[in-house]
């Protein structure tokens, strides 16, 4: 009874480590948002933007956001 109770116990404790694991590197690809002025044109737009910024960004997507652009990007 005692072993498996200890087995639980341990396989509890590795599920626990494992998801703090993945939340942290879910925590690393957090999303860049910024508006700029001009229409909206092309993804590649929003990201050469950001690299001016000397930011590291990948996986751009621009939206139209009224008379400006909104440029959604992983960091």
């Amino acid at each position: 009874m005692k072993s498996a109770i200890y087995a639980l116990l341990c396989f509890i404790f590795i599920i626990l480590s494992r998801s703090q694991e993945l939340t942290e590197v879910g925590a690393d690809k957090q999303q860049c948002k910024k508006n700029f002025p001009g229409h909206c044109e092309t993804s590649e737009r929003c990201e050469n933007t950001y690299k001016r910024l000397n930011k590291k960004v990948f996986d751009c997507h621009c939206q139209p956001f009224g008379r400006r652009r909104l440029c959604t990007c992983k960091c």
